[in-house]
């Protein structure tokens, strides 16, 4: 971890606090989008898998409550979580970026927070 200069996904969502302790001076970017793509995605993508490992699913149970995908409490994980994101960093604001890559958002906003030139490259999206 010592020579980590980031960090992503579902790991990082649930212990955002921790890291943001062990870490004290670092950054985090909270990705949002419409909720709706974003609960057809996790059912497309989680729904009826059950991890084989362990620690994906202790992952799995800290961030969603469940181990198998389940509306309600997806629902539940994704406004909570969204919540106690701003409501972790409201009094450091420099510390939090909120970005929404799928409506079209990048490195206009992506690199001057991170304090990094713009690349002249397209935003990169796996999935248009």
């Amino acid at each position: 971890m010592k020579t980590c200069d980031a960090m992503v996904d579902t790991p990082v969502a649930c212990s955002f606090r921790e890291l943001d302790v062990t870490y004290p001076n670092s950054r985090f970017v909270l990705t949002v989008r419409d909720f709706d793509s974003w609960l057809y995605s996790t059912e497309r993508h989680l729904s009826g898998r059950i991890p084989d490992e362990q620690w994906k699913r202790e992952v799995r149970l800290k961030t969603y409550g469940v181990l198998r995908w389940n509306r309600d409490a997806f629902t539940n994980a994704y406004y909570s979580h969204t919540q106690a994101v701003i409501d972790h960093f409201k009094r450091r604001s420099n510390a939090l970026l909120t970005i929404n890559i799928v409506a079209g958002q990048g490195w206009d906003l992506l690199c001057p927070f991170l304090e990094v030139p713009i690349p002249t490259d397209r935003f990169p999206f796996a999935k248009d």
